[in-house]
């Protein structure tokens, strides 16, 4: 019986640490698709979606938004 108590403690605590590591990394998912999409607008790449998974959103974020933006160049008109 108490081997069975052990096991269910354990599938309790990892149960446990699912549920609160969960919505933390969900938000750091988001947090670097929005770095990465703020990027995109600011005329830079989207791989800064991905830069902002290895260091981290924050820092990312701040790069990003201290970088100048770059110019966006659009197609002219076509003559009439």
């Amino acid at each position: 019986m108490p081997e069975d108590q052990s096991l269910n403690m354990l599938q309790d605590e990892t149960l446990v640490m699912v549920v609160t590591f969960l919505p933390a990394l969900l938000f750091y998912l988001i947090s670097s698709l929005g770095v990465g999409i703020i990027a995109k607008t600011r005329g830079r790449s989207f791989a800064w979606s991905l830069i902002s998974l290895v260091l981290t959103p924050v820092i990312a974020g701040l790069i990003v938004f201290l970088m100048e933006p770059r110019p966006v160049h659009r197609k002219p008109p076509p003559p009439m």
